[in-house]
């Protein structure tokens, strides 16, 4: 059997860089190697786009990996035969390497959100996960909302105004805030990792709040937020009518919130998600386990999702009531972790992700892109 080329795509212009250059080299590592030759394809801090063999491990991006005489620039070529090819840059001359399928493995914006999704659909490349529209979608925590919401799935009461709304008139958009009772979550609307969020428990925390999720986005959420609750987690993966759940986790914070620091920091440095402290599987009802495992696969096919998404919930203790909070379209070490009580491996999880991507793009390929009529074509 002729093995099939991955080019993993990860790093990118985003606050989640770092994050995403952990869950690709994890990712990297777990491939059958059997059945796939990886080729590895970061997008730096500017937007340069390198290649060559030491991307693929970790503990080379601890120095300027770009100097490296193995790394190359790189872009993307397609032929006329669906073929497709990265072009690798050399002093004299520029080289081609064929490949069969893209993997983008990114997180936060220009990468995640649909953008490099965009790009890959133009060429008409196949790739793994979701399309441009359910991966903008996983992007916008007020777009998914507003769509749980249309599905019957409980989300936490919120309100959302634009930076442009707080810099011309922040009394008027506290007013609006106002409206949910303290304490309150303030989170940007597009990014991830809990960057940029922080609670509030008076106004003179929440205006703090806003002036720093400012700086990472244009639009802030604000949610009520719970005191008394637990975070519960799932995986889903699949494509159209095949669709998967993992078991449930319970992520253990250290603080208020689940930080930072508590995703990819504990249990040593480079280990990204797999780091968190967390019970596997959580210890929640037979009721609420099968209320999460609805809403989920709903959730997800809702959005248009596809390959591994995970989805986090948030279950108020006092009332015993459970929230669907957002979806992640590329979440953390790509919750591979989840996978292992249901019995599936990281590396059988990666080849069904990459046969998923595949499927995808026969099918989008299948349908009518040209409409003849009698009058324009005539």
């Amino acid at each position: 059997m002729l093995k099939k080329t991955v080019l993993v795509m990860f790093g990118g212009k985003s606050v989640e860089h770092e994050v995403s250059i952990m869950t690709a080299c994890q990712a990297m590592k777990n491939f059958d190697v059997k059945k796939y030759r990886i080729i590895p394809v970061y997008i730096d801090k500017i937007g340069i786009w390198w290649t060559g063999k030491p991307l693929e491990k970790i503990e080379n991006f601890k120095r300027d990996i770009t100097k490296m005489s193995q790394v190359r620039k790189c872009g993307l070529l397609r032929s006329n035969v669906e073929e497709y090819f990265l072009k690798i840059k050399y002093q004299l001359f520029d080289k081609k390497e064929k490949f069969d399928i893209a993997f983008p493995i990114f997180h936060g914006i220009n990468g995640e959100d649909g953008t490099i999704q965009g790009m890959l659909e133009i060429l008409n490349i196949p790739y793994v996960g979701g399309d441009v529209y359910s991966s903008a979608i996983g992007m916008d925590k007020v777009a998914q909302k507003i769509i749980f919401l249309s599905e019957n799935i409980k989300t936490i009461p919120f309100v959302y105004f634009w930076k442009y709304e707080w810099v011309e008139n922040k009394d008027k958009v506290i007013k609006k805030i106002e409206t949910i009772k303290y304490p309150l979550c303030i989170k940007p609307c597009n990014l991830g990792s809990s960057i940029g969020i922080s609670m509030a428990k008076n106004r003179k925390e929440l205006i703090y709040s806003i002036e720093v999720a400012i700086h990472f986005d244009e639009r802030i959420i604000v949610e009520k937020a719970v005191v008394d609750m637990k975070e519960i987690n799932c995986s889903v993966a699949g494509y159209g009518k095949d669709v998967l759940v993992s078991v449930c986790e319970q992520p253990v914070k250290t603080g208020s919130l689940l930080s930072y620091d508590d995703k990819y920091k504990k249990g040593g440095k480079n280990k990204g998600m797999v780091s968190l402290t967390r019970l596997v599987p959580a210890p929640i009802t037979k009721k609420l386990q099968t209320q999460i495992e609805k809403w989920s696969i709903k959730a997800f096919q809702a959005i248009g999702a596809s390959g591994v998404s995970r989805i986090d919930y948030i279950y108020d203790n006092k009332t015993r009531k459970i929230y669907l909070n957002e979806i992640n379209t590329i979440p953390g070490s790509l919750s591979f972790y989840l996978w292992k009580k249901k019995g599936l491996s990281y590396a059988d999880l990666l080849n069904k992700l990459v046969e998923w991507g595949f499927e995808k793009h026969k099918i989008k390929n299948s349908r009518l892109t040209v409409y003849k009529n009698t009058g324009f074509y005539s």
